[in-house]
């Protein structure tokens, strides 16, 4: 069995027709150094002019012939051209006369070119939490897992040695409690929690909680004082209406299903709406290394771009993608079994989450950092935090365990063992 505690980044909406990556370029704050990357994107848009001709002519008259003999001239430049032409010719007591226009048209094209520069100030923001006082007041977290935001990004806080779910609106520093007990105690009843791992929270500030050494997941309407069970039945065990030591939860709210990792049972559990018995979806061969197995399976995240989830595999040092009815996974950062603090590597990873161009983004506790991929690609960079460093500055991280990244791409770090949460933000 795993213990915590002792072990130890829009919305810019693009309409794109082509996309081209620059090189890196290096950026240096408060002393941190750390790498932006240009992103190009080119948008092309077109605007065309429909041709129309008209003609028309009279003619009075009788035994004397007519000519017309018209021209036409074609011009281009960024509108749109018009050419009128007229000839006339007459004889005797006859009269012709014929008008012709012709009109081509031509379209133009604007090529827009916007630089996205994927960068962050390396200096943190204490959003929530008193750095390095762990307490249980109003204004304190004690070695906090997890967090979520809503869409005003208010956060959602599972406060673990707290037994408690804070709430702190935008902009302060006090929080409320919404799930649990204000003063920190732990219990089994439906009104307690017992180390709490992860929340997620719904457009009507509902919220889904954790409730790890419960072995359960609890749904809290918004406002009430208790939950009520939607996954596990309380106890430990392996059937598929009981869960194992919980960690994670991750929706596909758009079908209303949601997804918890059963860390101790090495596998990943699928719950429809109103059925507190799961489906196996990840694992459950046993705790391994190999493609098919997991190894103490932490944060998760729904990629419905791909109907997949990534997997933070703890005890294989990796993130993993699990496509939705495969039978294996495969791998997204990391190296298997192997723990390292090169780009390449990670050393007991917590959590996983994606920005909205799929771009990775990887809580890497045991190296005290945040990291950086870009999509399909397996060399990460630091943007929070410095490998290997802890500390309780603004620049450092002591063991990272869960990560959210917002709209505008600023990065939220819960910084688990100096019992805060900081920000990271964009620019």
């Amino acid at each position: 069995m795993l213990i915590f505690g002792t072990i130890a980044i829009a919305v810019y909406a693009i309409i794109s027709v082509k996309t081209t990556t620059a090189a890196s370029s290096l950026i240096t704050t408060t002393g941190v150094t750390s790498v932006a990357t240009a992103t190009t994107v080119s948008v092309t848009t077109s605007t065309i002019t429909t041709s129309s001709t008209t003609s028309s002519s009279t003619t009075s008259s009788s035994t004397t012939s007519s000519s017309t003999t018209s021209s036409s001239t074609t011009s281009s430049s960024t509108t749109s051209s018009s050419t009128t032409s007229s000839s006339t010719t007459s004889s005797s007591t006859t009269s012709s006369s014929t008008t012709s226009s012709s009109t081509t048209s031509s379209s133009t094209t604007t090529s827009t070119t916007t630089n996205f520069l994927f960068r962050w100030n390396s200096t943190g923001i204490t959003l929530a939490g008193v750095t390095g006082s762990a307490g249980a007041s109003s204004t304190q977290l004690s070695t906090p897992y997890s967090m979520t935001l809503d869409s005003s990004n208010t956060l959602y806080i599972a406060d673990r040695n707290n037994n408690r779910v804070q709430k702190f609106l935008t902009g302060s520093s006090t929080g409320t409690t919404i799930a649990g007990q204000s003063n920190g105690t732990g219990g089994a009843a439906l009104n307690y929690l017992n180390y709490p791992s992860d929340v997620e929270v719904d457009i009507n500030g509902n919220i889904y909680v954790v409730d790890s050494h419960n072995h359960r997941v609890l749904f809290w309407p918004n406002g009430s004082s208790s939950g009520t069970i939607v996954a596990g039945n309380g106890i430990s065990g392996t059937s598929n209406n009981q869960l194992d030591t919980p960690y994670g939860i991750t929706h596909d709210w758009s079908a209303n299903i949601f997804y918890i990792t059963d860390q101790n049972n090495h596998r990943v559990m699928k719950y429809l709406s109103n059925s507190t018995s799961g489906t196996v979806v990840a694992g459950n061969n046993g705790q391994g290394m190999g493609t098919t197995q997991l190894n103490y399976p932490l944060g998760v995240y729904f990629d419905s771009s791909s109907n997949s989830l990534l997997i933070v595999n703890y005890g294989a040092h990796n993130v993993v993608r699990w496509v939705l009815g495969a039978s294996s996974w495969t791998l997204v950062v990391g190296n298997t079994g192997v723990s390292g603090s090169t780009s390449t590597l990670l050393f007991t990873p917590f959590d996983v989450t994606c920005d909205s161009m799929n771009n990775v983004y990887v809580a890497d506790s045991g190296n005290h950092r945040i990291q950086f991929f870009f999509a399909g690609q397996s060399n990460g960079t630091t943007v929070a935090g410095i490998t290997g460093t802890v500390g309780s500055t603004s620049i450092l991280l002591n063991q990272p365990t869960s990560i959210v990244v917002d709209a505008q791409f600023n990065i939220y770090v819960v910084d688990y063992a100096n019992s805060r949460i900081q920000e990271f933000l964009h620019y």
